[in-house]
């Protein structure tokens, strides 16, 4: 099994466990905590996905070699997404969801208000997480997750004809 094949058979279990969270979970516990950890596997999700990609193209030699920091991964994953006919709004997703990881790691102040998460940072600058908001989001992750694993399907299909 090639690596890229572990990497989309990982995003599609952390997607249903976000969805299981959020469709399951969430709505008999009502703690809005929860969505904290949907965005985390909501992003380690689009993350696996977006490096099968990128290991997919490394493989067949049409990007270069590529660091494992995320933002050297988005910048790689820039020159894919042209080849493979993805959003740009796929990188947007990765990076909101990154932001809502950092911002509850780097954040001492965080309370739950009108069934949101509140995260204040040291400035308190709040960012608010809703159960929308989360939803959206899952929306956005299985369809990126989807498409890019067709993408991926296709052209090992295609290569497989020509080798």
């Amino acid at each position: 099994m090639e690596h890229y094949h572990a990497l989309i058979e990982s995003a599609h279990k952390k997607l249903v466990t976000a969805d299981r969270f959020l469709n399951f979970t969430f709505h008999i516990v009502n703690e809005p905590k929860l969505l904290l950890g949907v965005a985390e596997n909501l992003l380690n999700a689009s993350t696996d996905m977006m490096t099968a990609l990128l290991y997919f193209d490394l493989k067949y030699k049409f990007i270069q070699p590529f660091k494992e920091e995320l933002h050297h991964k988005l910048s790689a994953f820039r020159q894919a997404m042209l080849r493979h006919n993805l959003a740009e709004s796929s990188i947007k997703l990765i990076e909101e969801l990154n932001a809502i990881v950092l911002s509850h790691k780097s954040c001492p102040v965080e309370f739950v208000k009108n069934k949101s998460l509140i995260m204040c940072s040291k400035n308190y600058e709040c960012r608010a997480l809703t159960f929308e908001m989360t939803l959206e989001y899952f929306k956005k992750a299985k369809i990126f997750i989807n498409s890019v694993e067709q993408s991926i399907l296709k052209h090992e299909r295609d290569y497989r004809r020509f080798s």
